[in-house]
């Protein structure tokens, strides 16, 4: 594990989650005491059950709010349509002008012994058009709808097809009126029963168990997922890494599966044939151990979850249930003698990893006997801004995650957690038993917390609640791999969850690594020390990259200058390999050399049966201006693309390539030993004289030149009087602008009625090195009825360097 400092450069891999930050929906003002409010699910069947109206919400991409989430497993994008077809039936759907891109779904998860031939088909999707389509199932399921934007609207969609089965809708159907839709379809295939948070389809085999008072039971599942959204931090009245996504957790009811239930993406799955439907539909409110376990499944996160430690950790979250729902504790009365055994064993001979699953689970609830209800949910936000913002990272599936939840446990709690993991055996490494070290030490032996009725508080950390806020105003288009604006971007609406007191803003970083859309982020930071990371999108121009792309033109990664930072920095574009016919070749690479072209500064490579991701992570490599960059691309005449200024520039066949940066910008080293490059832009005003760069970079070394320059003044300008000298200044690689009177152009005379000026300049005993800049700054007159606008003078050089003919058009 290692602790960064908060102002580290984002790495790559949080690079994913920061850019899956922006959410979607409503929000509510901060300070308001009501959450806000989740998209409300309608299903009407007509009264001949022909057909039905669904209303579809654009409820976000699941696999994007898994990650910002910190989830282990996606919910659900289905939205049911209560309606079920079998193979070979044509289903319709309707979707009204403007909607959003939506698509149908049909099938079913898991094994069904009655469809499909009792095997798992999953859904299938397809996508839908405004207007009617028809789609054929390619299975025997239930209709779903999906909307994976997020706009946080909703559409009323029209369904046809196959048969109509009951459905209840939490907040629309009543208990009656969901039992006599049963007693009208007693042989349906299917029940359709969706929450706020949960949905759920019961196969005829299962009618019995279903309980008449549907409402009590739905809001029974509603309530443990909202108290497993408490438990990891997520709420749904916050903006950022903490806001509770709004899709719900699909309960699947199949035949049979793997073990008594499971989850997985997109569904948890309690089958009939081992009783965990039964649990689900019939369990007294304290004794739903099962579907407890599986919902924490889907949350549990991987920064705390260790190899070996999956059915561990995720008890964490349904002992933090049960304690809710029933004041229970299922540690009071599991394996209470192996903890005694435990703990009778001398302190140095303890092992951690040598107890059983719920020995160790013991050790991760005492942290929340010890510290209160609210250490598990600031825990968890403290681990996503930390590994979001690339402050944390964890190298591999073991120590290093031990080292990562222990040191984050300290600074959450505030102690000195020593005594405790040593009182567990649970071993540390030396850096985070020096960070824990730093907090106050422990008032309570909490590891003697073993059970309920005699637990002691060491202290209880205060309620939890995480910082809200919004970037306002419109923010500049940056480019790829840009980490900060220039200026920071403005804040408004700061407050908190709990509506108390002003959070402080912190960092505001830029992730960019492809064009297109981008995100800016700010960590702001409450009274409480919760940390919050918020976002807004930005659009991503090229701007100077090298664009390295393989089989079937995907981009293999992304080469681009950072001139802020004075680094290189490069993305990976796909997980695919680059060109598997390359095999173990190179198939892309690049070097990087010193400004004289004689000293390799670093080398990278990657082959055919490679991708980028590794070489990829965390690369930053600093440059200076005036180095050298060779490039190979073994396809380099159809995929290699070189952007300067956010325009293609024209391609290159050669396999190698050579660059010179400067400015930022990866210049071509040709055949001319000097060549035009632009210099800096400024603003013509009306009615003032405006210096005006005109630049040059000396590819070679450069001993002697003379020649010949003619500048022209951009359109509807003319050049200032009384310039017959231009002064030249020189900024050679790694140095700053210096005045070089050598380089002067002389004798400059006007022309063409002061739209042009000529002069020439001859400089001897020189010792410019390759990539040195040369730059003159004639004053441009702008006259009093001109339009302001950007500048771009015009300008040709005609002569000799070192013997050698130059001719130079900008």
């Amino acid at each position: 594990m290692r602790l960064k400092s908060r102002g580290a450069a984002v790495l790559a891999v949080a690079a994913t989650v920061l850019s899956a930050i922006t959410g979607i929906g409503a929000v509510s003002a901060a300070g308001t005491d009501e959450p806000a409010p989740l998209p409300q699910a309608s299903i009407r069947h007509a009264d001949d059950g022909a057909h039905t109206t669904v209303r579809v919400w654009s409820v976000g991409d699941p696999e994007t709010e898994r990650l910002r989430e910190g989830r282990s497993y996606r919910h659900s994008a289905l939205q049911p349509a209560s309606r079920f077809v079998e193979r070979g039936e044509e289903v319709t759907v309707t979707v009204p002008p403007g909607a959003p891109d939506l698509r149908v779904g049909i099938g079913l998860n898991g094994n069904y012994r009655l469809w499909n031939e009792g095997s798992h088909v999953g859904v299938r999707e397809v996508p839908l058009s405004t207007g009617t389509t028809t789609v054929t199932a390619p299975v025997d399921g239930l209709v779903y709808l999906i909307d994976r934007a997020s706009t946080g609207t909703s559409v009323d969609v029209d369904v046809s097809g196959g048969v109509a089965v009951p459905a209840f809708v939490l907040g629309q159907t009543t208990d009656d009126e969901f039992s006599a839709a049963r007693d009208r379809q007693p042989d349906a295939p299917f029940l359709t029963i969706v929450g706020q948070r949960t949905f759920t389809e019961p196969q005829h085999r299962s009618f019995a168990a279903v309980p008449r008072a549907i409402t009590e039971r739905v809001e029974l599942w509603d309530r443990v997922v909202s108290l497993t959204n408490a438990h990891f931090g997520l709420l749904d009245d916050a903006v950022g890494l903490a806001r509770k996504a709004p899709q719900r957790i699909h309960i699947a009811m199949p035949d049979s599966g793997g073990g008594y239930a499971s989850a997985g993406n997109d569904r948890v799955t309690m089958q009939i044939d081992t009783g965990a439907a039964g649990e689900l539909l019939t369990a007294a409110p304290g004794n739903m151990w099962g579907f407890w376990h599986e919902v924490g499944h889907t949350y549990q996160t991987s920064a705390y979850n260790w190899s070996g430690m999956g059915e561990v950790v995720v008890n964490v979250s349904a002992l933090d249930v049960q304690h809710a729902i029933s004041g229970e504790n299922r540690l009071d009365r599991q394996n209470v003698a192996d903890v005694d055994a435990f703990f009778a064993e001398p302190v140095a001979e303890r092992r951690f990893d040598a107890e059983n699953g719920w020995v160790k689970l013991l050790m991760f609830d005492q942290l929340r006997r010890g510290f209160g209800e609210q250490f598990y949910p600031r825990l968890n936000q403290a681990l996503r801004t930390g590994l979001a913002l690339g402050e944390m990272t964890t190298t591999d599936n073991g120590q290093s995650k031990r080292d990562l939840f222990a040191a984050t446990a300290g600074e959450v709690a505030d102690r000195d957690l020593r005594p405790f993991f040593a009182q567990w055996g649970f071993a540390l490494s030396e850096a985070t038993t020096a960070s824990l070290a730093q907090h106050p030490v422990l008032e309570r032996d909490i590891w003697e917390n073993r059970t309920s009725t005699t637990d002691v508080l060491d202290h209880d950390l205060a309620p939890y609640a995480v910082p809200v806020g919004r970037f306002v105003g419109e923010q500049p288009s940056v480019v790829v791999g840009q980490q900060h604006l220039d200026h920071d971007a403005a804040l408004g609406d700061l407050g908190n969850t709990d509506g108390v007191g002003t959070p402080t803003p912190g960092a505001q970083r830029v992730v960019a690594t492809a064009p297109g859309t981008g995100t800016l982020t700010a960590t702001l930071t409450n009274a409480l020390g919760v940390r919050e990371v918020i976002s807004a999108p930005l659009r991503v121009e090229p701007g100077n990259m090298l664009l390295f792309e393989g089989l079937s033109d995907r981009p293999v990664m992304r080469l681009v200058t950072d001139p802020r930072d004075g680094v290189l920095r490069l993305y990976s574009g796909t997980s695919y390999t680059s060109h598997p016919n390359w095999g173990d070749r190179e198939y892309v690479g690049f070097e990087l050399r010193s400004a004289d072209d004689r000293e390799q500064v670093g080398s990278w490579s990657v082959r055919g049966n490679e991708n980028a991701n590794a070489l990829a992570s965390g690369f930053a490599e600093e440059y200076r201006d005036g180095q050298v960059l060779v490039v190979r691309h073994a396809e380099a005449r159809t995929r290699l693309e070189l952007w300067t200024d956010s325009v293609l520039q024209p391609s290159d066949a050669r396999t190698e390539q050579r660059f010179r940066i400067v400015d930022g910008r990866f210049v071509p080293l040709g055949s001319t030993p000097v060549v035009a490059t632009p210099g800096t832009p400024v603003t013509l005003q009306r009615n003032a004289d405006t210096p005006v760069e005109a630049r040059l970079m000396l590819q070679e070394q450069v001993t002697s030149i003379s020649g010949e320059a003619v500048f022209t003044a951009p359109t509807g300008t003319t050049f200032a009087a009384d310039q017959d000298t231009l002064r030249a200044e020189v900024l050679m690689p790694g140095g700053d602008w210096a005045r070089q009177s050598a380089l002067d152009v002389v004798e400059a005379a006007p022309g063409g009625a002061g739209t042009t000026l000529t002069g020439r300049f001859d400089a001897d005993d020189l010792d410019l090195p390759g990539g040195t800049l040369v730059r003159w700054s004639p004053e441009v007159h702008v006259p009093a009825d001109a339009a302001a606008g950007g500048s771009g003078l015009r300008y040709t050089v005609t002569g000799t360097t070192d013997g050698q003919s130059i001719q130079v058009v900008s």
